[in-house]
């Protein structure tokens, strides 16, 4: 029996209503019957007013797993103590793997006890999505089915892959559909331009329809993994629906201080000769939680344009500043090869920026687009710092940890 692991990034509640969904996935499709599966809860308290034990899931599903850990600050802690006293990495280095925040760190530390206890390979999902996903009817409501994602995972990772990767229904990126009716449309279009050569997926016209991802019966009857094709120079993946050899040596996961594109420098890390599937099974992303109800086997038969309001546009808004905060980094990994391009392109996205930010604030009423400027500025000034930072825990991460965990499967014990 494979010994994997399954890892979900914790910041919101919501996660209990993951886990019991994926609980539910995993015996629709027999698999506690041929596997066993230890759960990574890896905890962001951004959260305040919430403690340790309000995390804690209900023992009849523990009782599901073979094992269930909680992973906090205070146990990256004891990993990075380890590290030190082992002389493994030099603290700078482990702490920016281990506590640099937001949202690499959770996975990294992990993805540190997984391999230490002995997994196998690990599978990653987020706190905001489910694992029935709503296909398109010949009748109006709409279909909603379990796909086997665990099951493809486990194949395409048997299969020799180094990662595995699915797609996503609902939304793909927290953008409110309904943006379009207060956002005019050349707005909307320049804020698509720019990201048009400093993000991984979004583009010009990623705001000016937004959409929900619902799946066609061709799509839901794909049965095959393929390969990750290339765009934009570099095969991207995505860790809300993600698996990983453990067995195989694979990249760390890297955000800028503050900032976001975790899974983006980790697909820009990745070697030219490491396979990457694409598994045919999707998982259903909801980031503005609407759709509650789906955890209570309660399956809607429309998905409604999420509305503008003060919660869906402060998530938007954070959303954009994030991907702002990574650009520079973004554009200096991609065009490493010609600076000239990259200033250009930097310059262009300034001058958008200009251009709009005023605007999206008084459309949105929201004074957080105020801040795009400073933000681009803020982090292209310590560019290359980030960029050093990049390629040392890479390294590090490569020589020294990941054989360090399969050599001497160290022990980290709670506090």
């Amino acid at each position: 029996m494979s010994k994997i692991a399954i890892i979900i990034r914790a910041g919101r509640l919501n996660y209990k209503n993951v886990v019991t969904d994926l609980v539910k996935s995993l015996y629709k499709f027999g698999h506690p019957d041929r596997h066993k599966f230890n759960l990574y809860i890896s905890v962001d308290m951004k959260m305040r007013t919430l403690g340790r034990e309000d995390f804690k899931l209900k023992e009849e599903i523990e009782s599901k797993f073979e094992s269930v850990r909680y992973i906090f600050d205070e146990d990256r802690q004891i990993i990075l103590s380890m590290i030190n006293a082992y002389g493994i990495a030099c603290p700078r280095l482990a702490e920016i793997i281990l506590l640099q925040k937001p949202y690499g760190y959770q996975i990294n530390s992990a993805l540190i006890y997984a391999i230490s206890d002995g997994n196998e390979m690990a599978l990653h999902f987020d706190d905001d999505q489910g694992f029935a996903i709503p296909i398109e009817s010949s009748g109006a409501p709409l279909k909603w089915i379990y796909m086997d994602v665990v099951g493809w995972h486990i194949c395409g990772l048997q299969r020799g892959a180094t990662v595995t990767t699915g797609p996503i229904a609902g939304s793909v990126s927290p953008i409110p559909q309904q943006i379009k009716t207060v956002i005019p449309e050349g707005i909307r279009r320049e804020l698509g331009q720019l990201f048009e050569h400093a993000h991984e997926f979004v583009g010009e016209n990623t705001f000016l329809c937004p959409k929900y991802r619902i799946l066609s019966k061709l799509e839901r009857e794909k049965n095959e993994l393929v390969n990750v094709p290339e765009q934009r120079g570099y095969r991207w993946i995505s860790p809300a629906n993600m698996g990983i050899n453990l067995q195989l040596p694979f990249p760390i996961f890297y955000n800028p201080k503050g900032g976001r594109g975790e899974d983006a420098f980790f697909a820009m890390s990745l070697d030219p000769g490491d396979t990457l599937f694409q598994i045919p099974s999707y998982i259903f992303h909801d980031p503005f939680l609407s759709y509650s109800e789906i955890y209570e086997n309660k399956f809607p038969n429309y998905l409604t344009d999420e509305p503008v309001s003060t919660k869906s546009i402060n998530r938007f808004a954070n959303a954009v500043l994030g991907w702002i905060k990574y650009m520079p980094l973004f554009l200096r990994i991609r065009f490493h090869d010609s600076p000239k391009h990259r200033k250009q392109v930097l310059k262009e996205n300034r001058e958008i920026i200009n251009r709009i930010s005023i605007q999206l604030t008084d459309c949105l009423r929201c004074s957080q687009f105020l801040g795009m400027s400073a933000c681009l500025d803020a982090y292209n000034q310590k560019v290359e710092i980030d960029y050093k930072n990049w390629l040392e825990v890479n390294s590090i991460w490569k020589k020294n940890i990941l054989p360090w965990l399969h050599e001497d499967h160290p022990k980290f014990n709670s506090p």
